[in-house]
């Protein structure tokens, strides 16, 4: 997998380029970098999910939180 191609899809998506979904449809190597962005966003919400525990409560809520952040995140994106 080539990362240029990754961001280039990654680039054409935020533009909102019609012909890139037609061309990840047709690209069967695009799922494995649909899954790296998938869990890449999820990596990152829960970040900042973790953030936020720790600023409310103390290290069992920031670890319960992940926990629940990345679970709803896998759901979410199924």
């Amino acid at each position: 997998m080539e990362t240029n191609s990754l961001i280039n899809r990654l680039m054409r998506v935020v533009r909102f380029d019609a012909s890139v979904y037609r061309e990840i449809a047709a690209d069967p190597s695009a799922l494995s970098q649909a899954l790296i962005v998938v869990v890449a966003s999820i990596l990152i919400s829960s970040i900042g999910s973790i953030g936020s525990a720790l600023q409310m409560g103390g290290d069992l809520i920031a670890m319960v939180t992940l926990v629940l952040a990345s679970i709803s995140g896998l759901i979410g994106a199924s």
